[in-house]
């Protein structure tokens, strides 16, 4: 018998030299076989030999029939390979068509899936867009209204973004140096200004205290007089020691009167002489106002003659 097994690849096959060897080798031992069995037969029947040309010719057709056999055994090889190699081209289109059925079903349960999905959608849609047009139509009487306020509310903030988008503009273009001049000018005086009214008022002071101070001396030096001239008729009458104690009474008192109006003097005297320098506070101030108008308005604009701030908007809203 011939072995068959299954190869690599997983069709059957036979080994072609293993098979040929061993039909070589039955066909031989049969021929043996047979030419025994018929010397045997000969031998045993004491019938005469064969000759050599006829055992050549059975020989020949021996082998021929051996031949016979062993392309018969090929060609049933080849015919099996040939059966096995279609059965495997089959096998592999029957795969391909399995694994199209498969992806075809794929995508047709993706595509049912997907159909599925977009009819509940449009259900969705469809029942929002009817309630849409319900309610559109019930409030179509006061959409006029709606849509003339909504325009409105749009165009006002249409111009509060032009205005505020204008903002750098007006900053850097609508300018009134004149009036930026006159606002740096009173900044600039308010400190000397300030100083001014201090030094004044404190002139003002000394000059009071003078005053009071002169008074005051004018009543210590009449009371001094007073105490005199009573310390003489103390004198007159013999009140030597009254009379002496009067006097220096009268003594200390025009002194302190004395003294009352030296200081007086003094006070009045830095009196003027604060009043002489007023001036100084005064020129002070007009060279920081006219540096502040000049690098404010370096070449003296005129003011203009209508507010920039509202030149080109209307007035606010009061």
């Amino acid at each position: 018998m011939i072995s068959v097994h299954e190869c690599s690849e997983g069709s059957p096959c036979i080994s072609a030299m293993a098979a040929q060897w061993f039909s070589t080798r039955l066909l031989l031992w049969l021929a043996i076989g047979a030419r025994v069995a018929a010397s045997a037969v000969v031998a045993g029947k004491r019938q005469p030999w064969v000759s050599g040309r006829v055992d050549k010719l059975e020989a020949g057709s021996v082998a021929a029939k051996l031949a016979g056999s062993r392309q018969r055994a090929v060609a049933g090889l080849l015919r099996s390979r040939s059966a096995g190699a279609r059965a495997s081209a089959v096998e592999m289109q029957v795969q391909q068509l399995v694994m199209q059925t498969q992806s075809k079903k794929a995508v047709l349960e993706e595509m049912s899936s997907q159909a599925t999905s977009q009819s509940t959608k449009a259900a969705l849609s469809s029942a929002s867009a009817v309630k849409l047009f319900k309610g559109m139509k019930a409030s179509s009487k006061t959409m006029d209204a709606e849509a003339g306020l909504l325009a409105e509310a749009a165009v006002e903030h249409l111009f509060d973004a032009s205005f505020d988008n204008l903002q750098g503009w007006r900053e850097s273009v609508l300018k009134d140096p004149a009036s930026e001049a006159k606002i740096a000018v009173a900044k600039a005086e308010e400190p000397y200004k300030k100083a001014q009214a201090a030094f004044k008022e404190r002139i003002q002071e000394y000059v009071e205290e003078a005053q009071s101070l002169a008074e005051q001396s004018n009543e210590a030096i009449a009371r001094a007089g007073t105490i005199a001239r009573g310390a003489n008729q103390k004198q007159q009458q013999g009140d030597v020691i009254g009379a002496s104690q009067d006097m220096e009474l009268a003594r200390a008192t025009m002194q302190e009167g004395q003294g009352y109006a030296q200081s007086a003097k003094t006070l009045q005297a830095s009196a003027e002489g604060m009043q002489r320098q007023t001036t100084l506070y005064a020129t002070a101030l007009g060279q920081a106002a006219a540096k502040a108008s000049y690098d404010t308005n370096p070449v003296s604009l005129p003011a203009m003659e209508v507010d920039p701030n509202l030149a080109y908007t209307p007035p606010p809203v009061v």
